[in-house]
């Protein structure tokens, strides 16, 4: 299974995504290791989890935004547009790719 592409407004959002990228990842190599019947129980953790995926992502960008002195507009457009793909990541993990698609159609619409 394939990640959607993602894009960033710049390099330093690129950065910010990676750790929950690597972690997409890592996941995805467990599932093909463990089989079906485990890659449920992935998606129950994947679930369970998620509130403090997004929190993480949020962390991240409020680093990147202390670190470059955003105004707030951007740290607003920004976080918005994290949070959505985060949102549609979390969608195709599950399995919902058409729900998935349309947020990150969305997203790219900010």
């Amino acid at each position: 299974r394939k990640l959607a592409p993602s894009f960033f407004c710049g390099r330093e959002c690129q950065k910010a995504s990676w750790p929950r990228h690597k972690l997409w990842h890592e996941e995805a190599k467990e599932n093909a290791s463990r089989g079906a019947t485990d890659a449920a129980r992935s998606k129950d953790e994947f679930v369970a989890t998620f509130d403090e995926r997004v929190q993480t992502t949020a962390q991240s960008l409020q680093d990147v935004f202390a670190t470059h002195g955003y105004n707030a507009h951007a740290q607003a457009e920004t976080s918005r547009y994290m949070e959505m793909q985060t949102v549609g990541l979390g969608l195709m993990h599950l399995g919902n790719l058409a729900k998935a698609a349309k947020t990150f159609r969305k997203s790219i619409k900010l």
